[in-house]
């Protein structure tokens, strides 16, 4: 290596060092910065998820209980079950045939169903199958259209006290945008109003298809324990007469001159849930937001890991949610996500009771007395350090650009240094080879 180029590469050196370890020490600050402020960011938007998943819920508690001590439910439930006990089914006219029809369309349409279970379905009660006959069968509403029938030709007094009710409850569910409201009568266990009037319309929850689903087990509840002023929230599981999609149930008691005659029941509806934690794009491409239960399964789709609701979830993710379910606070984690990237997720359960009461609060409550959900916001850490990337790269670029021009300006500088130099070098060897020559 000849000494222009030791001093070239000496120049560079000096003039990089400094540059480069400045800029080590602003990628390491700038790291930490952008982590912590990514790791708050998720935090704060797992905890705003939780807290509105909450106020829902214990607003849903509230309207429950609410609604099941007014006048005019306390008398629809009277005059429904009066109504449904002086039913004649032998008297009754409906088209069984589209009743069968309707059975054989919930069969097709229910995820899980195979044949037969549309015969297993349909009422083997006189009573139940005729009133479904005339509000589902002979309805001249389509599916999902039902609640649109006010009354039934039916000249029964049950039209004539739906007609009188079916206006009110209609209005209830969509002013408060419910699901489907129930009236369940307390000596029979019969649903003797749906505002919906899907398939467990006039079905008791005593008695199959629908003895073991979250319906009946709430509506049982409050039978067993008949507390007034008192709500009770269901799990999330899938519901038959609803295709087997994910439902929940709140129920509270009905009193009449202080005795249990029946229960209100609400279906609540995951809508404005799942429009909150899909919300959570907005943090970017790789960012998303659910909710998983207990059993490891989605309350709300996953979209970026193309999970829906009911389904389980990837067991490397859910493994290592399903051991926070205790905690009462929110935690970060670390993991390498299904597609292989790093990824970070604040999760955190949510605090809403089984059991809410009137004037009473509850919090931090444990596992086996609250819904036992787990609220979790997830990004992909390259996606939360873009900023870092992006100054990763223009820092090499400036590095690239810097040792180009030390290099041309080094260049240049040896130049007019060596020429002198290079002068007296090259004298000294001529003085040199003439010494030899002479001693010749």
């Amino acid at each position: 290596m000849t000494l222009r180029t030791k001093l070239i590469v000496l120049m560079v050196a000096l003039g990089l060092f400094p540059m480069v370890i400045v800029a080590s020490l602003s990628y390491v600050k700038t790291y930490r910065t952008l982590a912590n402020q990514g790791e708050a960011s998720l935090m704060t938007m797992q905890q705003s998820f939780g807290s509105a998943v909450n106020r829902y819920l214990d607003t849903l508690h509230a309207q429950t209980r609410s609604l099941a001590i007014t006048p005019d439910v306390i008398s629809a439930l009277q005059d429904f079950t009066s109504a449904v006990d002086a039913f004649d089914p032998q008297s009754a006219s409906y088209n069984s045939a589209k009743l069968q029809e309707r059975y054989k369309y919930q069969e097709q349409q229910t995820e899980g169903g195979s044949p037969g279970d549309a015969e297993r379905w349909i009422p083997t009660d006189a009573t139940e199958r005729s009133l479904q006959g005339i509000y589902i069968g002979d309805n001249p509403y389509p599916i999902g259209e039902k609640q649109n029938l006010m009354k039934a030709l039916d000249g029964s007094r049950y039209s004539d006290v739906h007609a009188r009710y079916h206006g009110y409850f209609k209005a209830l569910v969509e002013e408060f945008g419910l699901y489907d409201i129930f009236l369940i009568d307390k000596a029979s266990g019969r649903i003797v109003y749906s505002m919906f009037k899907e398939v467990d319309f006039m079905r008791s929850v005593t008695k199959a298809p629908i003895s073991e689903t979250q319906l009946a087990h709430v509506a049982k509840r409050v039978f067993a324990e008949a507390k007034t002023d008192t709500s009770y929230l269901s799990d999330f599981e899938s519901y038959m007469p609803s295709y087997n999609a994910t439902a929940g149930f709140i129920a509270s008691g009905i009193f009449a001159d202080g005795k249990l005659i029946g229960a209100l029941v609400i279906q609540v509806p995951l809508d404005e849930i799942a429009a909150t934690m899909e919300s959570a794009k907005v943090l970017g491409e790789t960012s998303d937001a659910y909710i998983i239960n207990k059993d490891g399964k989605f309350v709300t789709q996953a979209f970026r890991l193309a999970v829906k609701p009911g389904e389980s979830g990837p067991s490397e993710i859910v493994t290592r949610l399903a051991g926070l379910l205790d905690d009462a606070n929110s935690s970060i984690l670390s993991y390498r996500g299904t597609d292989g990237h790093p990824t970070l997720s604040a999760t955190g359960p949510v605090q809403v009771p089984y059991v809410s009461e009137r004037g009473v609060h509850s919090s931090n409550l444990p596992v086996d007395e609250r819904l036992p959900w787990l609220v979790s916001v997830r990004i992909t850490k390259s996606e939360l350090l873009k900023d870092l990337f992006s100054q990763i790269k223009l820092g090499v670029l400036l590095v690239i650009t810097t040792t180009v021009i030390l290099l041309a300006l080094t260049w240049l500088a040896t130049r007019k240094v060596m020429e002198p130099i290079q002068e007296i070098a090259d004298g000294v060897q001529g003085m040199t080879a003439s010494i030899r020559e002479q001693a010749r």
